[in-house]
This record gives structure tokens, sequence and C-alpha cells, in this order.
């Protein structure tokens, strides 16, 4: 994933990912953050975002070529977040151009992403379900 700003949302899906990750590593599961800006501008936000969300399977890096990324991937310049997709064999199969993170762009590249490696997307708001299911039982009287 390219991306051009290290914010909530960013933190949010790179833990997801993070945690396919650790999930799958049997089936060789990856993902890379690559920051597409100035090192000393995001390096204590990503070190922040690492530590505050428990990121370990997924590197959070900087791109060396700054702003416009590897001239390989051809980056939009205009587009906030993009996200390649690659299968078992490097082949990409999968590339998503995002303005923003929200929920449905998050979920539509986490099931790229499990498709790939063959399993289900988790669920984004199962913790949140059971918690409801919870509050609504009672006590007997």
């Amino acid at each position: 994933m390219f991306a051009r700003k290290a914010d909530d949302s960013l933190a949010s899906f790179a833990k997801r990912i993070d945690e396919i990750v650790a999930k799958n590593s049997d089936k060789n599961a990856r993902g890379t953050v690559v920051m597409l800006a100035g090192k000393d501008e995001v390096k204590p936000k990503l070190e922040a975002m690492a530590k505050d969300k428990k990121i370990e399977n997924v590197p959070l890096t900087i791109s060396d070529d700054g702003e416009g990324g590897p001239a390989a991937y051809s980056i939009n310049k205009d587009v906030a977040i993009t996200v390649v997709v690659y299968d078992k064999n490097k082949k990409v199969t999968e590339t998503f151009a995002f303005e923003k993170l929200d929920a449905k762009s998050q979920d539509t590249a986490i099931a790229a992403f499990c498709k790939v490696l063959g399993v289900d997307p988790p669920k984004a708001d199962a913790g949140k379900e059971e918690k409801k299911d919870d509050s609504k039982k009672k006590e007997p009287d």
C-alpha cells in the first residue's frame, strides 16, 4: 500500500492487514505500508502508529523516492491511497486508488487480499457486535 498521509484511518487499516498477515503466515501473507512523504515529516508518526496499534507483521516504511513514489509503479499523484494486491506468483491481481480509507474502501481492499490468500475476510465489526449482544442480555430477576 502506498499512502500520502499517516492518520488514524491508515493506522486502522494497517492493523487490520497486520492481523491478517499474522493469521496467515503459513500462506506467506505479506503486507507493507509505504509512505510517499518526506522522511522527517512522517517517521515519528509511523513509529507512534506501530507502537500504539502494536503493528508487528507489516513494515511501515518511507519511500526513498519521496512523494512521487517508485517510478515503476506510476502512482497517481492526486490519489491519497494506492493499494496493490499480489498473488503468490507476485502477479498483480488488483489495484485500488482511494481518496480516503473509510470502512468501505478498507473492506474492499481486504477482501481482495483475502481472496488471493484463499481465506474469508474477517468481519470488521465482529467485536463490536458481540459487545452489543452482551449489553442486550438481561440478568434474571
